[in-house]
């Protein structure tokens, strides 16, 4: 599954010594934002959904920007989310498949 959502990501032995993945498996690191003392987070790990058959794996994947603006004005508030938002979509888009994409109807 991890393959199929995030092809970035490789949770595999290079050696092949392990079996080809692993059966559960989380993943995060941050990022820094150039020219900013901001950082992008990423979280992705297992979850479940309750569904009326019975639970229902899935992945939870969580996207964060996290800093300050360059100034103490609204303006600059303003500017800082719509960096972070924007970086938060670029990080999205590099992540996630295509495939994944296609599947949620999601549109770069």
């Amino acid at each position: 599954m991890w393959s199929k959502c995030f092809p970035s990501i490789r949770l595999i032995d290079p050696k092949g010594r392990l079996p080809e993945c692993p059966e559960v498996a989380s993943y995060s690191c941050a990022y820094t934002i150039p020219g900013q003392e901001s950082r992008l987070h990423v979280s992705i790990e297992p979850d479940g959904r309750v569904t009326p058959v019975g639970m229902e794996a899935v992945i939870k994947l969580v996207l964060t920007a996290r800093g300050k603006p360059l100034a103490a004005n609204l303006a600059a508030a303003i500017d800082w989310f719509d960096l972070g938002h924007d970086w938060v979509k670029v990080l999205f888009n590099g992540l996630v498949s295509d495939e994944m994409h296609q599947h949620w109807g999601y549109k770069k």
